[in-house]
């Protein structure tokens, strides 16, 4: 878990927008199946996207790790 402080809410949105950036690709259809813990990163960037829209000074974040599944 991580705990992210900014000096302003500007700051916290362009942090948030990355993070919603950097996990795209765990939207694409033939992603889905291929991640065991698809809901958390559903949850994860569900609270990011809370974030955006509700900056703050202080988050707190656990972002996940994929783990993938061996077809």
């Amino acid at each position: 878990m991580a705990i992210i402080n900014f000096k302003n809410l500007e700051e916290c949105k362009e942090y948030v927008k990355e993070k919603l950036k950097e996990t795209d690709y765990v939207t694409l259809i033939d992603v889905k199946d291929k991640i065991s813990n698809y809901n958390d990163f559903i949850q994860y960037r569900s609270l990011l996207r809370d974030y955006l829209f509700n900056p703050s000074f202080n988050l707190t974040l656990n972002e996940p790790d994929p783990i993938w599944i061996n077809s």
